[in-house]
């Protein structure tokens, strides 16, 4: 006799700063069959299949932990944003993000994203497909200009940077010039800017210290093995 496929049960953590969104979601998933909500708060006490963190929690993830997480013990990650920003979301995922919806998302799409993220899928929700789809033209941030700008929004000076990276101060100059003509920025203050509303950055505190439809099918020519909706 074939046995019965019993579908496995989600576990999902919660990691939102702002008390009403975070109590919001957790009421939204907890009410979906097959899906359990586990306390955050605890994680070794839990497998956790799927972290749904905020713009904040997710800069706060340490970057080596985001590139590692495809392991079988890693959750992966859904990111709850703000920003519809392309940079953000190239960003994000390059971090290790799996999904990516808006704060305004609807409670089918939210619980679409956990089941197919769940399900080894990456997934961005209709409204951030539809803008990733509409600038064809950007181009991305190379790996080494992401640390530069990085260093650049803490304030430091090409010197510094170069001395932090292990490259010369030319060579500092040239990315950063690259830096600020991708980011459509006249100053390296307006870079800064530029990066941390687009989520690249880590902190506020880092950053100034000185002072699903058609569109989702678009976006995913550009992004390969991605599921949008």
């Amino acid at each position: 006799m074939k046995p019965i496929d019993v579908p496995r049960m989600i576990r999902v953590a919660v990691r939102i700063n702002e008390p009403l969104l975070h109590a919001g979601t957790c009421a939204t998933l907890d009410k979906q069959p097959g899906i359990y909500i586990v306390d955050d708060l605890q994680p070794s006490q839990h497998r956790v299949d799927v972290l749904v963190v905020d713009d904040l929690s997710l800069r706060a993830l340490p970057s080596q932990e985001a590139q590692r997480n495809e392991g079988p013990a890693r959750p992966r990650i859904v990111a709850v944003t703000a920003s519809v920003q392309p940079y953000a979301i190239r960003s994000a995922f390059r971090r290790g993000v799996h999904g990516m919806v808006l704060r305004a998302v609807t409670e089918s799409e939210l619980v679409r994203s956990i089941r197919s993220v769940a399900a080894g899928e990456n997934f961005l929700c209709q409204s951030l497909a539809t803008q990733y789809a509409r600038t064809p033209g950007k181009k991305e941030l190379t790996g080494r200009e992401e640390e530069v700008l990085q260093l650049l929004a803490r304030g430091l000076c090409n010197k510094s940077i170069g001395r932090d990276l292990g490259i010369a101060t030319q060579t500092v100059k040239s990315h950063v010039k690259s830096i600020m003509a991708k980011l459509n920025a006249k100053t390296r203050t307006e870079a800064a800017s530029v990066a941390f509303e687009s989520g690249m950055t880590a902190t506020v505190s880092e950053l100034l210290p000185l002072s699903n439809g058609a569109a989702g099918g678009q976006a995913a020519d550009r992004m390969p093995g991605w599921t949008t909706y």
